[in-house]
C-alpha cells in the first residue's frame, strides 16, 4: 500500500451516508438525460437527428420530438442503475481517501471492489452496462458506415 493511499481502517464516514448514492444517481441521471435530449432537439442538430431516426414524424402521427424523447428514454433506461452502483464504489473509495476524478473513477471500479466483497456485484453491473453501451455504439457506427457505403 502506498503512502498516499489511506488504510482501510481509516474511513471518512461522511462519504458513506445513507442516501448519498441515491441523490447523486438522480442528479446525474437527470443531467445526462436532459443534456442529451436538449442536444438532439436543438435546431442546428435537428437535421442529423432526423437522419438518425430516418423519419419526419413518429409512429401513429406523434410529433417527432416526442419520438426522440421516447427513444432517448428507452436507450438511457439502464443508466441510473449503472450510476447508482458506480457511486457506491466511488464513495467507498472516497471514504478511504481516494480522489474522485477521471482516472480515480476507473481506478476505483477495478480496485475498491477487490477489498469489499459487497461491491463486487456493483462492479459487475457497472462493467456490464458500460460494455453493452460500448458494443451498441460500435455496432451503430458500423451499420451507419455500411449504409453510407451502400448509397449512391
Amino acid at each position: 500500500m502506498s503512502s498516499t493511499e489511506a488504510s482501510p481502517e481509516v474511513i471518512d464516514t461522511r462519504w458513506l451516508e445513507p442516501g448519498k448514492s441515491r441523490k447523486a444517481t438522480i442528479i446525474t441521471s437527470v443531467a445526462v438525460y436532459g443534456a442529451l435530449l436538449f442536444a438532439m432537439l436543438q435546431p442546428d442538430a435537428m437535421e442529423h437527428t432526423r437522419k438518425m431516426f430516418s423519419v419526419t414524424n413518429g409512429p401513429f402521427g406523434t410529433p417527432f420530438w416526442l419520438t426522440v424523447a421516447f427513444a432517448v428514454t428507452a436507450v438511457l433506461l439502464p443508466m441510473p442503475l449503472a450510476f447508482f452502483h458506480l457511486f457506491q464504489i466511488m464513495f467507498r473509495g472516497a471514504s478511504e481517501g481516494r480522489r474522485i476524478s477521471g482516472f480515480g473513477v476507473v481506478h476505483s471500479v477495478f480496485t475498491v471492489p477487490s477489498r469489499y466483497p459487497d461491491l463486487r456485484h456493483s462492479r459487475l453491473i457497472v462493467l456490464l452496462i458500460l460494455g453493452c453501451y460500448i458494443f451498441a455504439m460500435f455496432t451503430y457506427a458500423f451499420l451507419a458506415d455500411e449504409a453510407a457505403l451502400g448509397r449512391p
